[in-house]
Protein backbone atom coordinates (compact mmCIF):
# COMPACT_ATOMS: atom_id res chain seq x y z
CA UNK A 1 0.00 0.00 0.00
CA UNK A 2 1.01 3.59 -0.33
CA UNK A 3 2.38 6.18 2.01
CA UNK A 4 -1.09 7.41 3.01
CA UNK A 5 -2.22 4.05 4.43
CA UNK A 6 1.14 3.50 6.15
CA UNK A 7 0.91 6.94 7.75
CA UNK A 8 -2.69 6.40 8.85
CA UNK A 9 -1.76 3.06 10.38
CA UNK A 10 1.11 4.54 12.36
CA UNK A 11 -1.02 7.47 13.56
CA UNK A 12 -3.71 5.03 14.67
CA UNK A 13 -1.07 3.02 16.60
CA UNK A 14 0.27 6.13 18.33
CA UNK A 15 -3.24 7.36 19.20
CA UNK A 16 -4.17 3.95 20.60
CA UNK A 17 -1.05 3.84 22.79
CA UNK A 18 -1.40 7.34 24.26
CA UNK A 19 -5.20 7.53 24.54
CA UNK A 20 -5.98 4.10 25.95
CA UNK A 21 -4.07 1.26 27.58
CA UNK A 22 -4.52 -0.70 24.32
CA UNK A 23 -1.76 -2.22 22.24
CA UNK A 24 -1.24 -4.57 19.33
CA UNK A 25 -1.06 -8.23 20.30
CA UNK A 26 0.09 -11.45 18.64
CA UNK A 27 -2.21 -14.46 18.28
CA UNK A 28 -0.32 -16.17 21.11
CA UNK A 29 -0.93 -13.17 23.39
CA UNK A 30 -4.64 -13.19 22.56
CA UNK A 31 -4.81 -16.95 23.25
CA UNK A 32 -3.21 -16.39 26.67
CA UNK A 33 -5.64 -13.56 27.53
CA UNK A 34 -8.68 -15.57 26.40
CA UNK A 35 -7.50 -18.69 28.27
CA UNK A 36 -6.97 -16.72 31.49
CA UNK A 37 -10.51 -15.33 31.16
CA UNK A 38 -12.00 -18.81 30.63
CA UNK A 39 -12.50 -18.53 26.87
CA UNK A 40 -11.16 -20.26 23.78
CA UNK A 41 -10.54 -18.43 20.50
CA UNK A 42 -12.71 -19.82 17.71
CA UNK A 43 -11.82 -17.41 14.93
CA UNK A 44 -9.57 -14.50 14.04
CA UNK A 45 -10.89 -12.63 11.01
CA UNK A 46 -8.94 -9.78 9.41
CA UNK A 47 -11.25 -7.00 8.23
CA UNK A 48 -8.84 -5.80 5.51
CA UNK A 49 -8.77 -2.15 6.52
CA UNK A 50 -5.79 0.17 6.40
CA UNK A 51 -4.90 -0.57 10.02
CA UNK A 52 -4.39 -4.34 10.07
CA UNK A 53 -7.46 -4.79 12.31
CA UNK A 54 -8.85 -8.24 13.07
CA UNK A 55 -11.94 -9.46 14.92
CA UNK A 56 -11.16 -12.07 17.56
CA UNK A 57 -14.05 -14.38 18.43
CA UNK A 58 -14.24 -16.87 21.26
CA UNK A 59 -16.45 -19.11 23.34
CA UNK A 60 -16.74 -19.56 27.11
CA UNK A 61 -15.14 -22.80 28.31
Amino acid sequence: MGVVSDTASKLFDITMMISTPGKERTQEQWEYIYHRAGFKITSIQPIHDNYGTSIVEGIKL
